[in-house]
């Protein structure tokens, strides 16, 4: 008995068209001849490929449409922020915190707002800290904000910056988790970013990029910048054999081989550090070989993957 869906083409497209119409698919291919057999598994092959390539090129033209925009030039809108501290009202012994932003400061406000001078600050809007910050609350500055700097005791609330150890970081307490330090670039990794359409349609990109900081004594501090080096313009910065000053890290514990820190929006890395950082990096400079090669070769070699 011949069956309902027997073909005599071999014509690729209409023998699958007649395979993918068929009431039963598998009395169907068992209809066929070995011939047409072999044309449908080639054409059904060929589909497969060029659906996958179809999707490629998708995700690729995504990317690519992902890195234009970032691409595409963008006010630039001045933003200082400053964390600020204040005893505990309850008296703890533990001073709270929080993050103050500035929009367009004016350079008034920013030769008035320095590190250890203690304000009165009125008119500011409250919101909830950055998920990335140690800080649970923010505070924004609007143009009615007023700035009145008050004699106040900050002893035990405010900690003058000075220049953490790689070798001593967890041996003692850092003011707030955050500390300074000095160091030669080993190497940067970076991490492949990971793409997905949020429910939007808008791309979403994630990259970490790992930076390992040496000290003199080839102690190791691995850091973790999120969003990547390039996204913070330091790619031609932060190279390996680069002697840098890196401020405001936020100190994660240790990977049980080298101490971690992370490096967030308040970070600044910086060829030529100043202030409490530019003695410790002349001495660093003074200590490291002309060549550094052979030296960098020795350190790569010692890091531990976290």
């Amino acid at each position: 008995m011949q069956a309902k869906n027997h073909v005599t083409s071999h014509d690729p497209e209409e023998v699958y068209d007649a395979f993918m119409s068929a009431a039963d698919p598998q009395q169907f291919q068992e209809s066929l001849s070995p011939d047409q057999l072999h044309i449908l598994e080639a054409h059904r092959q060929t589909l497969t490929h060029e659906r996958q390539a179809e999707l490629q090129r998708r995700v690729a033209q995504a990317i690519t449409e992902a890195e234009d925009a970032l691409a595409t030039p963008r006010e630039v809108v001045p933003l200082l922020k400053l964390r600020v501290v204040a005893p505990d009202p309850l008296g703890g012994s533990d001073p709270l915190g929080c993050i103050l932003c500035v929009w367009r400061p004016s350079e008034d406000v920013r030769e008035t707002l320095k590190e250890g001078r203690a304000f009165r600050v009125f008119n500011v809007v409250a919101s909830p800290g950055h998920t990335q910050l140690p800080c649970r609350l923010q505070l924004t500055a609007t143009k009615s904000t007023r700035y009145l700097e008050v004699t106040f005791a900050t002893e035990g609330v405010y900690v003058p910056r000075s220049c953490t150890s790689i070798c001593g970081l967890g041996s003692y307490q850092l003011p707030y988790g955050e500390f300074d330090t000095i160091g030669v670039v080993t190497s940067v990794m970076s991490s492949n970013p990971s793409v997905k359409e949020s429910s939007d349609g808008k791309i979403l990109s994630k990259k970490m990029d790992t930076v390992h900081l040496a000290d003199a004594s080839r102690n190791i501090l691995v850091i973790q910048v999120w969003g990547g080096l390039e996204a913070q313009g330091l790619q031609g910065v932060v190279v390996p054999g680069a002697v840098v000053g890196v401020s405001n890290l936020t100190y994660r514990g240790s990977n049980n081989h080298h101490p971690v820190a992370y490096a967030g929006d308040l970070s600044l890395f910086t060829l030529h550090p100043q202030e409490h950082l530019k003695g410790p990096w002349e001495e660093l400079i003074k200590a490291l070989p002309v060549n550094r090669n052979d030296m960098l070769q020795t350190l790569q070699s010692n890091i531990v993957e976290y």
